[in-house]
C-alpha cells in the first residue's frame, strides 16, 4: 500500500520547520502581523502535511533568495557615499 505524504501525520520537527519559514517570511515583510498570527495558529494545529499546505502555499520556498541580490546591490551603492564621507572629513 502506497502512503499519500499529505495524509501522513507530522510531528513537532515539521511544525517547527514551518514556523521557522513563517517567521522568516514575516521578518522579510511578506506577511503582516495578522496574517502571521493566523498562519502560526494554523501551523500549531496542523496534524498532516495537507494541513500545512495552505499555510505555506503562496510563499516562496526559499525566503530571502529573491531579495539577496537587491540587498547586495543596495549595499554596493551605499559604499561610494560612505567612502566619500569618510575621506572628506
Amino acid at each position: 500500500m502506497t502512503e499519500d505524504p499529505d495524509r501522513v501525520r507530522i510531528g513537532t520537527a515539521e511544525r517547527e520547520e514551518a514556523m521557522g519559514l513563517l517567521s522568516r517570511q514575516f521578518s522579510e515583510g511578506r506577511l503582516n502581523p495578522d496574517e502571521f498570527s493566523e498562519r502560526s495558529a494554523a501551523n500549531a494545529a496542523a496534524t498532516t502535511g495537507a494541513d500545512l499546505e495552505p499555510v505555506l502555499a503562496d510563499l516562496p520556498a526559499r525566503p530571502g533568495a529573491a531579495t539577496a541580490s537587491g540587498i547586495e546591490r543596495a549595499r554596493a551603492w551605499l559604499t561610494l557615499p560612505i567612502l566619500g564621507i569618510l575621506l572628506y572629513r
